[in-house]
């Protein structure tokens, strides 16, 4: 049985009749009551129903949102092992007639459907609507005094639901639907996204002729190399012997042309990275309190992330567009390790391309009305990943601690002119040497 979705919708209430049959009473909480038979037209069937729906009504919004969507569900008509219905024609004006006296006239929302077995006999599924923060305490209107203390009714009696039983609210309770009654500030906030949405030219005669470039960029650095005396040689030991031939040559290159061509898709990301700008953000809270803890997740769909690259730093990309051909440093040779894949500790902008969407998350110890916080890096090139080239449609939430509700908005943003990477000054100063 599914909890994480409503209990909406013929096919999942037959999913939740099924695991009542299969497991029954075990499966009792807050959000699920089961019933076999209930006796609508007299007392004690009236108190039963009302008293569910006050409990469950009373629950608290943190916890009922944690099943079936806020909902509550009574099921009535089946247990473990069987599933014999009630007779048909029960309809919910009957029910609300039947618990109005309990609720009162501004009682809990509730609504009724049903699942007809081959048997002609309905099971019912008595469903009360998610309690919201701001809702008011459901007091009983009517006292019904059963022959056990367990299913009686108190007039102006408070009940909550919990853990499979609806009982008396005790202190903690209380409070704590009175602090439900109290209707919280929204957030307020603004999202400005500074940056464009990239898109390829891409095809195999502009990959073939990068290639190409690079080939011919390596032959004359091999043929530069040739004879070149090496650190080493001071020692006495001459001209390296690892110079190689031009057969040599040729022959490396046939061995890598594959590899490049098979590592193509990451080559042109790697481009991307190095010749669009990245993305910035700006967050503005527009109420006049302080906001801690702060999260923010931008979800760009139809987009993929880069990382991005400074086209001023060539010693970090100018060796690693692609697949390196064969042994490009002698082993005498030094060559400096330089990682620039590193974020400051604390830095609160993370990204991962998760579903075929990009997904950005922002968090910020706290925002304070002014001024407006600003990313200070280029922190990923964003891609469109379709074939359409228009805008990306971005959805983003907000979340704050203090605050039950989660903010939520959508922008757009706009498509650079699609270009071919291959094609500019920047991917044939990268031959490697």
């Amino acid at each position: 049985m599914d909890t994480k979705k409503p209990p909406l919708g013929e096919d999942h209430l037959q999913e939740i009749l099924t695991a009542v049959v299969d497991r029954g009473d075990v499966l009792e909480s807050d959000y699920l009551e089961i019933k076999l038979e209930v006796d609508f037209g007299r007392p004690a069937g009236k108190a039963k129903l009302a008293k569910f729906i006050l409990g469950a009504a009373n629950r608290l919004p943190e916890v009922a949102q944690r099943h079936f969507g806020g909902y509550a569900v009574m099921v009535i008509g089946a247990a473990q092992g069987q599933a014999p219905g009630v007779e048909p024609g029960m309809e919910i004006l009957h029910i609300r007639q039947a618990v109005e006296p309990y609720l009162g006239p501004e009682g809990p929302r509730f609504t009724l459907n049903r699942l007809r077995l081959e048997t002609g006999q309905e099971v019912l599924f008595l469903i009360v609507e998610p309690p919201q923060q701001g809702d008011p305490m459901h007091l009983c209107h009517r006292a019904y005094d059963a022959d056990r203390k367990s299913g009686s009714l108190a007039d102006g009696g408070i009940y909550v639901r919990d853990d499979g039983n609806t009982a008396p609210a005790k202190t903690a309770q209380i409070k704590a639907l009175l602090r439900r009654m109290q209707v919280e500030p929204a957030l307020d906030l603004s999202l400005e996204i500074e940056g464009l949405a990239y898109s390829l030219v891409s095809s195999a005669v502009g990959r073939d002729r990068y290639l190409d470039r690079l080939a011919e960029r390596y032959r004359e650095s091999m043929r530069a190399q040739a004879g070149r005396p090496r650190p080493f040689a001071l020692l006495g030991m001459g001209v390296s012997p690892l110079d190689p031939s031009a057969e040599a040559v040729e022959d490396r290159l046939e061995a890598w042309r594959p590899k490049a061509v098979a590592g193509w898709p990451e080559t042109e990301d790697k481009l991307l990275g190095l010749l669009g700008d990245g993305l910035r953000f700006h967050i503005s809270n527009n109420a006049d309190s302080f906001l801690e803890k702060v999260t923010v997740i931008i979800t760009f769909h139809g987009a993929q992330g880069v990382k991005w690259r400074d086209r001023n730093d060539r010693d970090e990309w100018k060796n690693d567009l692609v697949e390196p051909i064969g042994n490009q440093r002698h082993p005498w040779d030094f060559q400096p390790i330089i990682n620039t894949d590193f974020k400051l500790v604390g830095y609160p902008v993370d990204w991962e391309n998760k579903d075929g969407s990009l997904v950005v998350t922002i968090n910020l110890d706290s925002l304070p009305p002014e001024p407006t916080w600003g990313s200070e890096n280029d922190d990923v090139v964003l891609v469109r990943s379709t074939d359409d080239q228009g805008p990306v449609r971005v959805a983003w939430t907000a979340t704050a601690a203090g605050y039950g509700s989660v903010f939520r908005d959508e922008l757009i943003v706009a498509a650079a002119r699609p270009f071919d990477p291959t094609g500019t000054e920047h991917s044939t100063d990268s031959a490697q040497r």
